[in-house]
């Protein structure tokens, strides 16, 4: 066999004898320091058995002189373990646990200095370098750049003309290193001496639970012992493995592109060998104060972590936030992940800016991020949020971080897809956020990830409930409410209910809404979700809110605030302020409605949250059209306009509605037909446009054939919208068709809403007394009116003049009291003006 590190020059051959004959007076005759873990001269003898396997199949990657500092270096890397005052703590007979670990932390920097000061006339110690001085500077930095030091920051150099290529010599002792990881490398005996925190422990047990680590061909394999009880429990064979894997690849991912581009070919993939279980007393069980680490951050902590990104439709947790080797990094994430398991969003922000300087290793970084972008999500600063998640994006298309860690990138990509989704819907962009939630499903495919697929499904369906493709929305939430239930994802079963209650609103079936939200709410409660309670109290206060249940609807919102309040949500916060704001508006409170929807805009505006921004302001605009302020109503909407691509399904058809409306009711003709015509091309079949159209054909244009064809549409389109019927009838009356009695006589009214019921009642009685029979009225439709009017009942701001006229010109028998009815109908008179005409005292009589 070959000896890769056979070296010609016989002076550099007499320099690596002389380090070693030197060595052994500091590891073997005077240890300064009794450590757990084994840097002497074993370790270096076992890095360069690894060196040989790492570079057997490539015999010529290194020249002469690189050999030479490599393999000085394996010696020397850890001399600084051995020299305490280079860490600033003195020598004595013993050291706490605290000073060891800082000499361990600080060893590859005293070494290099230990190195270097090593053939100074000052020192009084000797490493056998004095025959070798021209390569000192250069076994130093290798020697320092086994742990610490970022690999793409180190030169090149040469000696004597030969090139030295520190880069890659750093990372084949530091991978070398890293790989001589199996029992022989961990002293348990002293280990067992010193209190060590769990943290700790965990990573020295993962030592003296790996039997080997092979290296064949180019494969690492690495082989595991562990005690006979984990044969009963498979999951501490799985925890002890990741945690060695993952602490391989985290080295692995620093190495592998130096090692590539200098044509050392190495397989990516780490694979597990033979899994033995020995027998009773060969290796140590893990102590209880370890077993209950393990149990409480890492086995039950991965499922309330993957709830609480459940929980907004947003993942952020990535398996291994326990097994990274930064101290550190794993104490931030843990400490940040327990804060958006509570919700505490400000106090999870404050941790993420701490913790930013902190973690450094890319894994761990990933995590971060992904962490960063759900908190300020929650916290309205989408801005920031959407930094993070984008520079997730860019980490993840690193060649050498998605070769090591293939599986987990794509899904961290795929999560930060559905998330920059989520923050795309919330600012109103619905076609990017479509295009990120299709990504994020094709990439959830890739890895069979059925979860992160499910949420992004559901997510994609509320895209499409924003765009008015009500069935297809259903269709998704169905979709992912059954991948939940498969999986039995309680969470994700609410959520998709949740979204399955929101669609039937928006399709006016309130049944199944309060139904699918109750669901909801059950589960979200079971769990103790008070985000998804919040929620599900709005679309419960909006159902009631369409009932005209103000009351209850108010009550509901309230609770909402509440929570949303309790775990700092500013959107969800603003959207409830804005459902409270519309009650006001129902109830005729204008100027309180304005004072609450003018603070929404402006909080609004500040997180740039633009939908709700769109929709705040042509909520403005309806209090000013119900304040029959018209002017300045349509100033509101037409700011809306001005932002309609941020702007859902519903805001959209409305603020084209209303700005028809308006510019009709101005008589600003042109306008009025230019905007219905647009909403006609974009809602063709929407039946209360084409009824609208309708009556803005008949009452500006007296265009009658066509507005009696969208009169008919609407009726096709929504047959129990009886006040379509009573509208078509009303105009075909007025024109002297008398088609229409038979249609109000056929017409009852339904609806759920009971005060709608009576108005449109108050309104058909008037036109079947005004053209049933002129020539004999039937009085039982004036009792009929003069009962609901007396109960408070009128139709605000309805013209009914042109049904008089026609009335009066068929010679109707009470004439003279005809335009009084009207104007007390329409709320411009008070009923007192009828008790003068003898035919409503005669009414009153017969009441």
């Amino acid at each position: 066999m070959v000896d890769i590190f056979q070296i010609m020059n016989s002076r550099l051959n007499t320099c690596l004898l002389s380090i070693e004959e030197n060595l052994k007076s500091f590891w073997n005759d005077r240890v300064l320091h009794q450590h757990y873990t084994d840097h002497g001269m074993n370790h270096s003898f076992r890095i360069k058995q690894i060196l040989t396997k790492l570079l057997e199949e490539f015999p010529d990657a290194l020249n002469e002189y690189e050999k030479f500092i490599l393999l000085g270096a394996a010696l020397l890397h850890d001399i600084g373990m051995q020299f305490p005052s280079y860490s600033k703590i003195e020598l004595k007979a013993q050291y706490s646990l605290e000073e060891l670990e800082r000499i361990r932390k600080n060893h590859h920097l005293a070494s290099f200095q230990i190195i270097k000061d090593s053939i100074s006339p000052k020192t009084n110690f000797s490493l056998g370098l004095e025959t070798c001085k021209d390569f000192i500077n250069e076994i130093a930095i290798v020697s320092r750049n086994h742990r610490g030091i970022k690999l793409n920051t180190i030169s090149k150099s040469s000696i004597a003309g030969m090139l030295i290529r520190r880069r890659l010599l750093s990372a084949l002792l530091r991978l070398a290193d890293e790989l001589d990881s199996d029992f022989r490398r961990v002293n348990m005996d002293v280990l067992n001496m010193y209190n060590l925190p769990p943290l700790s422990k965990f990573h020295w047990w993962s030592h003296h639970y790996v039997e080997s680590i092979m290296i064949d061909k180019g494969h690492i394999i690495v082989y595991f012992r562990f005690p006979v009880s984990f044969k009963q429990d498979q999951k501490w064979v799985s925890i002890f493995q990741q945690k060695t894997i993952e602490s391989l690849r985290s080295t692995f991912l620093e190495t592998y592109d130096i090692l590539d581009e200098n044509k050392i070919r190495l397989y990516r993939e780490i694979k597990i060998g033979n899994t033995r279980f020995t027998s009773e007393g060969e290796v140590f069980d893990i102590p209880n104060d370890l077993r209950q680490f393990i149990t409480e951050k890492i086995i039950n902590s991965q499922e309330k972590i993957e709830n609480a990104s459940n929980r907004i439709s947003m993942e952020f947790y990535l398996d291994g936030i326990p097994y990274s080797n930064e101290i550190n990094a794993i104490q931030f994430l843990e400490k940040i992940a327990e804060k958006l398991d509570g919700e505490d969003y400000e106090s999870a922000a404050v941790l993420i800016e701490k913790s930013k300087t902190e973690i450094h290793s890319a894994k761990d970084r990933l995590v971060l991020l992904q962490m960063a972008g759900v908190c300020y999500f929650n916290l309205g600063k989408y801005d920031l949020s959407e930094i993070y998640l984008k520079e997730i994006l860019e980490l993840s298309t690193k060649s050498n971080l998605r070769n090591i860690y293939n599986q987990i990138v794509t899904r961290v990509s795929s999560a930060s897809n559905n998330n920059l989704g989520l923050m795309k819907l919330h600012k109103g962009e619905f076609t990017k956020a479509l295009e990120f939630f299709e990504k994020s499903i094709e990439e959830c495919n890739t890895i069979k990830n059925l979860d992160g697929k499910a949420i992004a499904i559901d997510n994609k369906g509320v895209v499409l409930q924003r765009l008015g493709l009500l069935d297809d929305a259903l269709k998704c939430h169905f979709d992912a409410n059954k991948i939940y239930k498969i999986n039995k994802r309680k969470f994700g079963g609410a959520k998709s209910f949740g979204n399955i209650a929101n669609v039937y609103l928006m399709q006016n079936n309130l049944d199944e809404a309060i139904k699918y939200s109750r669901k909801a709410m059950k589960l979200f409660t079971d769990l103790g979700n008070k985000s998804g309670e919040a929620e599900e109290l709005q679309t419960i206060g909006i159902i009631h809110n369409q009932k005209r249940n103000f009351k209850e609807a108010l009550k509901n919102f309230a609770q909402s605030y509440k929570l949303f309040n309790a775990i700092g949500f500013k959107r969800g916060i603003l959207v409830t302020k804005h459902n409270i704001a519309g009650i006001l508006l129902e109830e005729g409170r204008y100027e309180s409605s304005l004072r609450i929807l003018n603070k929404i805009l402006l909080e609004s505006q500040k997180i740039e949250n633009m939908d709700q921004v769109v929709s705040v302001i042509t909520s403005i605009g309806d209090v000013y059209y119900r304040k029959r302020n018209i002017r300045t109503a349509l100033d509101y909407y037409e700011r809306s306009l001005e932002m309609i691509n941020y702007a859902n399904y519903n805001v959209t058809k409305k603020i084209y509605f209303n700005i028809s409306l308006l510019y009709a009711e101005l008589n600003i003709i042109e306008k009025a037909q230019e905007f219905f015509e647009l909403l006609l091309e974009k809602y063709p079949e929407d039946a209360d446009i084409c009824s609208n159209y309708a009556l803005f054909l008949f009452s500006k244009l007296n265009n009658i054939s066509d507005a009696e064809i969208y009169f008919e549409k609407a009726i096709k389109l929504d047959p129990k919208n009886q006040n379509n019927h009573l509208n078509y009838a009303s105009m075909l009356l007025s024109v002297g068709k008398s088609e229409g009695i038979s249609i109000l006589q056929s017409t009852t009214f339904t609806s759920k809403d009971a005060e709608l019921n009576k108005l449109l009642e108050l309104e058909k009685s008037l036109y079947l007394f005004l053209h049933e029979s002129q020539e004999d009225p039937n009085v039982d439709y004036l009792v009929n009116i003069k009962t609901l009017l007396e109960k408070g009942y009128i139709s605000q701001g309805m013209d009914f003049s042109r049904n008089i006229e026609q009335a009066i010109r068929s010679g109707h028998k009470y004439k003279e009291i005809l335009d009084i009815l009207g104007e007390v109908i329409s709320g411009e008179m008070s009923i007192d003006a009828l008790e003068t005409f003898e035919i409503w005292q005669k009414v009153e009589t017969k009441i």
